[in-house]
């Protein structure tokens, strides 16, 4: 359970905790009058009560999640009063692992946000009366595969290589690159790339036909090597 935020007024509730959210039903203006949320408890839809009151707010917007692959991971947004009233929330963002919602209501007064984390919301739990009060959260941790936070595997090729009857030398953790250069159709020559040879400034060399090659990480040349 994290929070709430927002003031002490009104009457407290608390929806419990379900196996995730399938959407929020947000009726706004100067500030956030009610929410109304649709669980998900193992398949089956559950309505929690609206929270805030039922007469004032211009507008209503749906916040429908793409179930059961979207998931709620996080919500911010402001609190504080509006003409004299006791703090209510005057908006609120809703953040799922995909797509943002919102603002809904009036972005004024104290921010507040949780954090995205490895985590979804499950749950609701906050105070209310005439608007919204304040708002809190459950949360339970769950792992969100990235193919992008994933490190790529590198394929790695041994320190000393043959292709095509040419050798070439690279660094000793494996090529991470291979340059091949050709001539009208016809392979002169290849070489290996390693990583840490180009961090370290070191020459990547090839032999060919008696004559060594190598290829400056500063330029990007290829060059003879004197004897």
């Amino acid at each position: 359970m994290v929070g709430p935020w927002g003031g002490t007024g009104g009457y407290p509730w608390d929806d419990g905790v379900y196996s995730t959210i399938r959407q929020i039903v947000v009726t706004h203006g100067a500030a956030i009058d009610s929410i109304r949320i649709e669980y998900d408890l193992k398949g089956r839809s559950v309505w929690s009560e609206t929270h805030g009151g039922t007469d004032g707010g211009s507008e209503t917007d749906k916040v429908k999640l793409d179930f059961p692959d979207e998931v709620l991971v996080s919500v911010s947004g402001h609190y504080g009063s509006v003409c004299g009233t006791p703090v209510i929330i005057r908006s609120l963002t809703f953040q799922s692992n995909s797509s943002k919602y919102g603002p809904f209501g009036t972005e004024d007064g104290t921010p507040f946000s949780l954090p995205v984390s490895s985590g979804k919301i499950i749950g609701f739990h906050g105070r209310s009366g005439s608007y919204l009060n304040s708002i809190g959260f459950y949360l339970k941790q769950v792992h969100f595969p990235n193919p992008l936070n994933s490190p790529a595997t590198p394929r790695s090729l041994p320190s000393a290589h043959s292709r095509n009857g040419y050798s070439f030398t690279g660094g000793d953790t494996g090529a991470d690159m291979v340059l091949a250069v050709r001539d009208r159709g016809v392979m002169l020559f290849m070489l290996a790339i390693n990583q840490n040879s180009m961090q370290t400034h070191h020459q990547t060399t090839v032999e060919l036909s008696g004559t060594r090659w190598f290829l400056s990480p500063v330029t990007m040349e290829i060059e003879e090597l004197q004897p």
